[in-house]
């Protein structure tokens, strides 16, 4: 049951998005959904397989890290660059919240004001240490939950970079913080929770599933409360939600809405768009026909870059992004799905292989963390957890060029383990750099 359940966890997820789509408070126009939910239904099995076949294989490897090294590498790094990250994208320090918190909608609209101004020498430098140091970023929360003791000054520095962290997400006026937060952070306490109580070695471990129910049941409950409070703080109450570019508003008297109040219609409809809307970007570029842009497409900097080169601009035409957009859906801005941000460059049929390889890494770092308590296997298991928490959206992990390098990095780390320390083991005596 421990092998599969990342599995399980995800796959449910994934169709409840795919029901919330069909099913959900907007009836959406003009798109095949028989197409589509064939589509879907592929990408899940290929997930499925890719998973099957990665916990299949046996070979274990052990890699060696310092997990408290690590964390007090990132949670440096992590420190001192969200002080001037956090100035130059929106024209505060993290500490201006202590005299109150922004009125979100413009914050919101500031920060994207500032984000479309011409990029400063300042800007720059910023967002190459980032991008150096991403792997170090990425890393902090996954292994928070594995480092052994730590001194009560790096624990009070902890506490400070979560706050510093939240000011941001607050000051900017946007979600994105939040949820990558949660994900890391639900993925670090989930893989303790789930090898030290789940484990074949752990007594009694059937007494232990409502811990798991609990917390995940209160971090559900959470999110969305914080998620509600900070829409309509944001949009200025809990008007009825509508998405112009579809033309379509979310229907009260549909599905569950009438049995919820105001407040409640409203957070539902607006997390069933979050969930959901992608998914109608992805049925409109289903109707447009293939031309590969040959690795240019799948990434929205790299797309960005190439728009820098004249003789390499008209590959971006070729995007199902891009023609959608010229439709009125601009998928940077309403979201299109990971999927066809991926078949930009290999088109919808060749995403069922990609989904199959994200499957098996996503399988073999699960099975690397319950085995061996491999730290570099749990920072990429977060890493591909997030993707696949984003799949109905767009493609996060290779949005941004920090994203996608500390996703390569902790990849090539994790798949050169096998030739620079790798050797076979028995996994009964395995050990680990990790607490327990």
């Amino acid at each position: 049951m421990l092998k599969y359940l990342p599995l399980i966890i995800i796959e449910g997820y994934l169709a409840l998005t795919v029901l919330l789509f069909l099913l959900g408070p907007f009836d959406w126009p003009r798109v095949d959904f028989y197409v589509l939910s064939a589509f879907l239904m592929l990408y899940q099995v290929a997930l499925a397989v890719g998973y099957y076949m990665g916990a299949y294989k046996s070979k274990i490897i052990r890699r060696k890290l310092d997990v408290n090294y690590w964390f007090k590498a990132s949670l440096v790094i992590s420190v001192v660059l969200i002080i001037p990250y956090t100035y130059i994208y929106t024209g505060k320090y993290p500490w201006d919240i202590i005299w109150g918190v922004p009125d979100q909608a413009q914050a919101f609209a500031d920060y994207y004001q500032r984000l479309s101004m011409e990029r400063t020498p300042e800007r720059v430098l910023i967002m190459l240490a980032r991008t150096l140091f991403s792997p170090l970023i990425v890393a902090l929360i996954p292994l928070m939950f594995w480092t052994k003791r730590l001194a009560v000054g790096w624990k009070i520095l902890f506490i400070i970079y979560i706050s510093l962290y939240f000011s941001f997400s607050l000051l900017r006026g946007t979600d994105k913080e939040s949820a990558d937060f949660l994900v890391f952070f639900f993925v670090g306490l989930f893989s303790r929770i789930a090898i030290k109580h789940f484990s074949k070695e752990a007594k009694s471990s059937h007494t232990k599933t409502w811990l798991v129910v609990l917390l995940l049941s209160l971090g559900l409950w959470v999110s969305y409360t914080t998620f509600m409070e900070r829409k309509m703080a944001r949009l200025g109450g809990d008007d009825q939600v509508c998405i112009q570019q579809a033309d379509v508003c979310a229907d009260m008297n549909r599905g569950v809405m009438p049995y919820l109040d105001d407040k409640n219609k409203f957070g539902f409809s607006m997390a069933t768009l979050y969930l959901s809307i992608g998914y109608y970007g992805m049925g409109l570029a289903l109707e447009e026909d293939f031309e590969s842009s040959l690795g240019l497409g799948h990434s929205l900097f790299i797309s960005n870059g190439v728009m820098q080169v004249e003789d390499l601009r008209s590959f971006l035409d070729r995007r199902y992004t891009a023609k959608i957009s010229l439709k009125g859906w601009d998928a940077q801005v309403y979201w299109a799905t990971t999927y066809t941000w991926l078949a930009n460059d290999v088109g919808f049929f060749g995403v069922i292989v990609l989904m199959f390889l994200i499957g098996f890494v996503f399988s073999r770092t699960w099975q690397d963390v319950i085995s061996l308590r491999d730290p570099a296997a749990i920072i990429l298991f977060s890493q591909i957890v997030l993707m696949l928490f984003y799949l109905p959206a767009f493609n996060v992990t290779m949005q941004n060029i920090d994203n996608y390098f500390a996703f390569i990095f902790w990849l090539i780390f994790w798949i050169g383990g096998f030739s620079a320390v790798a050797r076979r083991i028995d996994k009964s005596n395995s050990q680990s750099g990790m607490a327990i």
